[in-house]
């Protein structure tokens, strides 16, 4: 278990993600919005979830895959697994706050986003992108 942060914490640390996050190169496996939320949940939980998932794609099709061969066809459910492990879960997206982890559904394809104070926030492969809290598929407590 993890010390409780404070809200000025946990923006001060969602701020610094998302800040290097924008900056880099956007890359499938390296820096996409899966790993935006890897490197969020480690940052709060003191996990490490984005080593142990580094060099599993490159692809988006790869990714997809690597989903499969993990047992899930949703990001949404791979992230509830990886939080019954740990003691994090789901929650509803109005329960969120910031920092907290969302699977977004957007035109038919799954994001993830952190919560940002007023949105889902996140990087795609067009450029930082953030959608409305009701957007959420399923928000995790983080």
């Amino acid at each position: 278990m993890t010390a409780t942060l404070t809200l000025s914490a946990r923006a001060a640390i969602t701020a610094r993600i998302l800040r290097e996050a924008k900056a880099a190169p956007y890359a499938y496996g390296v820096n996409d919005c899966f790993f935006l939320g890897l490197r969020q949940i480690d940052a709060l939980r003191r996990t490490a979830y984005e080593a142990a998932h580094a060099g599993a794609y490159s692809t988006l099709s790869g990714a997809n895959r690597a989903l499969r061969r993990r047992g899930h066809t949703s990001l949404a459910t791979y992230f509830m697994a990886l939080g019954e492990q740990d003691g994090w879960g789901p929650i509803a997206w109005g329960s969120a706050r910031i920092g907290d982890v969302a699977v977004i559904e957007i035109d038919g394809a799954e994001h993830v986003g952190i919560h940002g104070g007023r949105a889902w926030q996140s990087i795609t492969e067009a450029g930082p992108a953030h959608w409305d809290l009701c957007r959420a598929i399923q928000a995790f407590k983080v």
